[in-house]
Formats: C-alpha cells, sequence, structure tokens
C-alpha cells in the first residue's frame, strides 16, 4: 500500500492536495491534524495500488519551470492607480496582471476570506470577485477541489492565471503533468504558511474578546502605511480596528515561527528556482535601490522567471509604472527556509493543555522575549 508521507515527520508534506485531485477511486481525503494542517488520510478499501499519489507529490519530483535557459529578471512595480495600490498588499501587480486576463475572458484562481473568515481557494470570473482575493492572507488556504477545477477550465480552452504559494503552484503543474499555453501560474514568495487552526482561534479571540463579530479581517493592513505589518479587523457592530495588542497576537506568533506548517522549516521553494512563471512579492529594500519610489503605498517586486512571464508583465505596460532591477531586494525567504524556534514542540503542548488564551499571552502579546527573538532575526538578515 502507498505511503505518502511518514507521520512522525510530518515536514514530508506541504498540503498541497495533488495527491487527493489525482487519486482515480477517491480514496484521498485530507485531515487536519493536532495543528490544524491538512494531510492525505488514505481509504485503503478504495486504494487500487497505482501510485499516482506518491507520483505527483512536489516534494519527491521536480516541478520547476520547464524555461531552464530563461535568465530570470527582477522588476519593481507601481500600479498606476493610487486606489489599486492601497487597496493591494504592496504596488497592485496581483490586480495589474488579473484584469488583463479577465479582460482577455480568463479565470483567476486566488485565495479569499469566506464567511467565516477562513481561506480557501476560490475561482473569479470578474473583477469584483477578484478582489476579494487582494491583500496577503497569513494562513495556509483550503485548495479543495480548486486543481480539478482548473483543469476543466484549461481543457475547455479557457486563459487561467493561478496563484498561489510555490507548493501549490508546484503541486498544480505536477498534477496537470503537461504545459498548457493558456495557463499562466503565480507564486508569492512565501514566509511559510501559518496554522488554519491558530488562525480561526484568533478570530474567535478577538470576537470573544469584543464581544461581537467579525466581518472582514485583513493580515496586512496599510492603515499605518505600508512599512508597518498591522492587522485589521472590521465587526458587525460597524467598528473597526487596526495595530492593536489584541490584533497583532497572531502576527507575532507568525513572526516568531510557532505557527509554520513543518515542512516550511525545510521547504524546497526558498531560493530562485521557481516553479512558476512570475514570483510576486514586497519590494522590500527598495529605500536602498530605488529611493524616490519609498513611499507609504507600497512597490511589488516580481521575479519574471519564464518567456510567458514576461510576456504577461509586457501585456501590462499601460497600467503600471515597471522598473528593471539588479537585485530582488531584502527578501530572506528566497535565500533560507523559516525559522524553527527551538521551543516549537512546547508552544503546542501548552496550547493543547492550556488553551489559545494561555499561549497568546505568553507568546504574542507584545511578548518581550519574542520581540528581542524577531529583532535579533532581523539584524542576522542584514
Amino acid at each position: 500500500m502507498p505511503e505518502l508521507f511518514n507521520k512522525e515527520t510530518p515536514s514530508q508534506c506541504c498540503g498541497c492536495s495533488a495527491c487527493f485531485a489525482i487519486c482515480p477511486t477517491d480514496a484521498i481525503t485530507m485531515q487536519p491534524d493536532s495543528e490544524g494542517f491538512s494531510y492525505p488520510s488514505v481509504d485503503y478499501n478504495r486504494c487500487i495500488k497505482c501510485n499516482k499519489c506518491i507520483n505527483v507529490c512536489p516534494l519527491k519530483s521536480s516541478c520547476m519551470t520547464e524555461d531552464a535557459l530563461y535568465k530570470q529578471q527582477y522588476i519593481a512595480l507601481k500600479h498606476r492607480k493610487q486606489e489599486i495600490v492601497r487597496a493591494s498588499s504592496s504596488g497592485g501587480a496581483f490586480t495589474a496582471i488579473s484584469d488583463y486576463v479577465l479582460e482577455n475572458g480568463g479565470i483567476i484562481y486566488g485565495v479569499v476570506f469566506d464567511e467565516n473568515i477562513r481561506a480557501v481557494h476560490a475561482r473569479a470570473d470578474n473583477k469584483q470577485a477578484r478582489d476579494n482575493m487582494r491583500v496577503s492572507k497569513y494562513v495556509q488556504s483550503d485548495l479543495q477541489v480548486t486543481f480539478k477545477q482548473v483543469r476543466d477550465d484549461l481543457e475547455n480552452g479557457t486563459t487561467v492565471l493561478f496563484t498561489g504559494t510555490p507548493c501549490q503552484v508546484a503541486g498544480l503543474k505536477s498534477y496537470l503533468k503537461k504545459d498548457y499555453e493558456n495557463l499562466f501560474t503565480a507564486d508569492v514568495i512565501c514566509h511559510g504558511v501559518p496554522s488554519p487552526l491558530m488562525f480561526d482561534e484568533h478570530i474567535k479571540n478577538i470576537e470573544k474578546t469584543r464581544r461581537t463579530k467579525v466581518k472582514k479581517y485583513k493580515c496586512r493592513s496599510k492603515a499605518k502605511g505600508w512599512h508597518v505589518h498591522c492587522e485589521e479587523a472590521e465587526f458587525a457592530n460597524g467598528k473597526r480596528e487596526y495595530g492593536t495588542p489584541l490584533l497583532q497576537e497572531h502576527k507575532v506568533l507568525f513572526y516568531a515561527g510557532y505557527i509554520l506548517r513543518p515542512s516550511c522549516y525545510e521547504c524546497k521553494f526558498t531560493n530562485l528556482h521557481r516553479p512558476s512563471d512570475i514570483s510576486l512579492g514586497d519590494f522590500w529594500g527598495i529605500e536602498r535601490s530605488m529611493p524616490d519610489w519609498d513611499d507609504q503605498d507600497g512597490t511589488s517586486m516580481i521575479l519574471v522567471n519564464t518567456q510567458k512571464g514576461e510576456k504577461l508583465c509586457e501585456s501590462i505596460n499601460t497600467d503600471v509604472q515597471i522598473r528593471p532591477s539588479e537585485t530582488y531586494g531584502r527578501q530572506p525567504h528566497l535565500e533560507k527556509s523559516a525559522y524553527k524556534p527551538a521551543d516549537r514542540k512546547t508552544f503546542w503542548d501548552l496550547y493543547h493543555s492550556r488553551g489559545y488564551r494561555y499561549i497568546s499571552a505568553k507568546y504574542g502579546r507584545n511578548n518581550l522575549k519574542c520581540k528581542i527573538k524577531f529583532l535579533a532575526k532581523q539584524i542576522l538578515k542584514k
């Protein structure tokens, strides 16, 4: 019988769900573990031992770009419309690229928060639906049947832009097994994916403390400017809150490394060999290379990885300002995997024994120890 991964070494699975999507007998389901991360579970009564699930795994095979001879380019990008830049995490690159795809009859796949503030991959065929995909979601998304939907759209001749983490893009490409001319892929320069369970606990804690439902949530708000990473909530009672210690707890736990998926500490995609046509991120460090573009609205960094990606970027020139760059700025997660705290196991043991409020107060509420760790990491990166 196929063993997709050893439960004693969960870092062997990134949760991309390619094995779930490819199973011909629906013998695989994605089930959350005690940390809230989804892993494949096999119903061996349905399994026919075809091994497709093992062969499709992007951590066991190479799913990097086929355009191996292409010389990668770095570009800085700002959308010409200020309202779009301010509604985006950085400079509005995703909006400009997805606008081009939509205006040419294409489909966008990206991450949204659903009505329960859960991160899920969704399909958008219009700009209003696409707008919900803007802004970073610092939690691992649920792909559900997205890979199958993408394949159906591609086979019907529809142009598709799929966006996700590098491992999700690699999982999709491994699942499709061939290159489609009508498929564009974009990965985010990822800092690691936080636990859906911890994010859900975070939202529940906010609602319990404020005694009202969270209606909308932003993991990256520009309420205090692009350089300040603050989280923002809109409540059912009409109030809005951003950057408070209560909201920042999730960010502190994320940046301190406690709530990341185990595979993120050994990520095979923290380098310049990308699985996608383009890679999107913030142009951190722009104050050094392009100081005249350094402002509180933000600038996008794009790694152009393929000729297809280059053509895509050339197609949006009328909507954006673009500058070539000699560097990708300050992006440590293009060089090394996420930091794993030595006391990560203690953190999770305390969560299971004493609950979220205890660990959020101990590790997340502007805790001095976490602040020192975070500042030390920033100094070492420079």
